[in-house]
């Protein structure tokens, strides 16, 4: 029988306990020694990612590199209780295989990550479009990527989503263009409605980089479309675009309820799909 039901006695009891407290008080403080040193590693890392040429790489590194620190840790803590570092390494080896076939989405993830860092489809800093969510990127981590959206929302992405999915980088160019689509209804008086909103266009503090288009762009269906089209900076495209839409669907009511429009659509130019509307709220 071992000595663990031995224990008759609380003198017995009393020297079991001192006998393991003395095995495991160096173990012990040497896997509290891995958690504090990889969370200051992870900070130091940190510190360095707004004057890092690639703050994503940094980022990844500090996630890994806390995990990375504790797992060494922890190996040192178990063989000070004796256990060979060839049975470890048998061991671990049984674990990881186990682990990554259990968690292999995880894994995924972690490879994700690191083809990410190698392939840099976008950096921190670049606005991007993925499945059904765009942002800003703000962080690249071992497993997430994370995005802020213009509404100042936090999105976490998969890293395995971001390297598998069709994904669109609208910081790798300089400008973008905006389109904005206004039907409006015919009879109507069409040349003026197009000088006036001409007018309008050219005369607002709008960021546009060049000279805006605005002209109808095709008649359907009892509705001439105007068009109004220009480009802009990246980061001011989301702003841009509502501020075209908004002024024009006010100024053409002031100028008359009746080319009121029912509806503006906004158009990406990357799928030329309808990314958003604006229904004017005004009666006839």
């Amino acid at each position: 029988m071992s000595e663990l039901f031995k224990l008759n006695s609380p003198e017995t009891t009393i020297d079991f306990i001192i006998t393991w407290a003395e095995k495991l008080w160096i173990p012990i403080l040497e896997i509290l020694a891995g958690v504090i040193i990889g969370k200051m590693l992870k900070k130091i890392i940190l510190k360095g990612v707004s004057k890092a040429p690639d703050p994503g790489l940094l980022t990844f590194m500090a996630s890994a590199s806390d995990i990375i620190v504790l797992a060494f840790f922890s190996i040192i803590a178990v063989e000070s209780l004796g256990v060979k570092l060839t049975s470890i390494v048998t061991l671990v080896s049984a674990l990881g295989l186990g682990i990554s076939l259990a968690l292999k989405e995880n894994m995924s993830n972690v490879a994700g990550g690191m083809q990410i860092l190698i392939t840099k489809p976008f950096s921190i800093g670049d606005f991007i479009s993925i499945s059904e969510h765009k942002g800003t990127v703000s962080a690249i981590e071992l497993m997430f990527t994370t995005l802020t959206t213009r509404h100042n929302k936090v999105v976490i992405v998969p890293n395995s989503l971001l390297v598998t999915d069709i994904l669109i980088n609208y910081s790798r160019m300089l400008d973008r263009k905006v389109t904005v689509q206004v039907p409006i209804a015919i009879p109507n008086d069409l040349s003026l409605i197009l000088e006036s909103s001409k007018k309008i266009i050219h005369e607002a503090d709008l960021r546009l980089i060049d000279d805006p288009t605005v002209c109808y762009e095709e008649f359907v269906q009892g509705y001439a479309v105007l068009m109004v089209e220009g480009t802009v900076r990246p980061e001011d495209y989301e702003e841009t675009k509502h501020q075209i839409a908004t002024l024009i669907a006010s100024k053409l009511n002031a100028f008359n309820p009746s080319t009121s429009p029912s509806k503006i659509e906004i158009v990406d130019e990357d799928d030329n799909q309808t990314s958003g509307s604006l229904k004017n709220q005004a009666s006839d």
